[in-house]
């Protein structure tokens, strides 16, 4: 009898006949089972509107005669992983584009310009192998302004969704993205600047740029792929203005649902959304070949927004001029946000410390006052004697030992202060 093995998500298979697989999951309502198993799309046949060359089959036959089944039932069955139930034909990329945003926008409040946003990058999920760096989605606001409801409507869409939220061990994302390969859905998780999911989210925009890590019983180096999509809902920015900027940020206010807006998502919602995730699964099988990537910067825009814009724009170029209106919009405001970076607030400490003595002004005087204007702007910033210290010489200040502990001496580090000021203001 031929071995089985339960497949990986992240290969693609590609067998003499030429074909792709992708594992799709089936729930029977009359029945209450579930069906698990695979679409075959062969690359051979041409693919014509209606009838695409699919195939429903239950396990793939390698020619090394391996047998692969499905794998990670408990995941799906459970709702940590969601996948497709099958294909179906969409009519054309603006009809299946135009009939994502009509969905979010039944599901979801946000601001007009957010909704083909949001459906560009969906549809970035189901191809994001053909890019080399990819952005984040974030949803940011306070408590109570739909962010997890965002998140709940997006990744019923996205490609292969695992739903991570609360207190979470970063082992398990580690190997959750490198066997499923899909898209990555955080809700209110730590992100601490020392986080290890801070770590992930840092260098898991850009391919083969994976993590490494020891196995604690063999002693052996273990390498996790971390590149996939990401969608998240946070309350704060994030202190690291590198991944800050790596962001599509949707900014969420409170705001009264309409009337014809549902509270709650039935089933209905949850046809609809598999629905459309059968759509855009054939979309994903149709464009898999494809790997033509725009290489045209957009005006006004720096290298890093232009690098998370490519994208989007190689996939709908007709969208360029409004996903250029919202990047340039997104990097102002991250350009103020960065006048409030750590640095610029410790800079604000020691300006606003000025008129103590050299002697008084020590890195504890600075860090309490650094804290203070941390919480009067709503920042997450965190700040110790020690940290402060560092990050001072990080700036090229001159600091000295006196009977309170170290400080900074005015004079000697006026015209430094002055050229820092300058740059986190421009």
């Amino acid at each position: 009898m031929p071995e089985q093995t339960q497949i990986s998500f992240f290969r693609i298979f590609d067998p003499p006949e030429t074909a792709v697989f992708d594992q799709v999951a089936k729930f029977d309502r009359t029945s209450s089972q579930w069906k698990h198993g695979f679409v075959r799309y062969d690359l051979s046949e041409a693919d014509q509107w209606g009838a695409p060359p699919i195939k429903f089959i239950d396990k793939i036959q390698l020619p090394s005669k391996e047998v692969l089944v499905p794998g990670n039932i408990e995941w799906i069955e459970k709702g940590f992983l969601i996948l497709p139930s099958g294909v179906k034909e969409y009519y054309g990329d603006e009809n299946l584009f135009n009939n994502l945003v009509e969905f979010l926008k039944r599901y979801i409040l946000l601001d007009e310009k957010f909704y083909k946003l949001i459906a560009s990058y969906i549809f970035l999920t189901w191809s994001y192998n053909r890019f080399p760096e990819i952005p984040y989605l974030r949803f940011l606001g306070d408590y109570a302004t739909g962010k997890s409801r965002a998140l709940e409507v997006v990744s019923s869409l996205a490609f292969r969704a695992v739903r991570f939220g609360g207190a979470i061990r970063p082992a398990s994302i580690y190997r959750v993205i490198d066997q499923v390969g899909g898209t990555l859905i955080l809700d209110e998780t730590d992100f601490g600047e020392n986080s290890d999911i801070n770590q992930i989210l840092c260098t898991g925009y850009r391919r083969n740029n994976p993590i490494v890590r020891c196995n604690p019983k063999t002693f052996q180096p273990e390498v996790f792929n971390t590149f996939c999509p990401k969608a998240i809902a946070s309350r704060k920015s994030f202190t690291d203005e590198a991944l800050e900027s790596r962001c599509i940020t949707i900014f969420m206010n409170r705001r009264d649902l309409p009337p014809e807006m549902p509270r709650v998502l039935k089933q209905d919602f949850e046809e609809e959304a598999e629905n459309l995730r059968n759509q855009l699964l054939l979309w994903r099988l149709r464009h898999i070949d494809e790997e033509k990537v725009s290489n045209h910067p957009i005006e006004g825009l720096s290298n890093r927004y232009n690098e998370i814009a490519i994208p989007l724009i190689t996939l709908f170029p007709h969208l360029e001029e409004e996903l250029r209106k919202f990047f340039l919009d997104l990097q102002s405001k991250q350009k103020l946000d960065a006048s409030l970076s750590e640095k610029a607030v410790i800079l604000q400490a020691i300006l606003q410390t000025g008129s103590l003595n050299d002697c008084d002004r020590t890195m504890s005087v600075i860090s309490k006052e650094a804290n203070s204007i941390s919480n009067n702007f709503n920042h997450n910033y965190k700040f110790t004697a020690r940290k402060i210290g560092q990050i001072i010489r990080e700036l090229d200040l001159v600091v000295k030992r006196g009977k309170n502990g170290y400080y900074i001496p005015k004079d000697e580090n006026r015209k430094q202060i002055v050229i820092l000021w300058e740059e986190v203001s421009k």
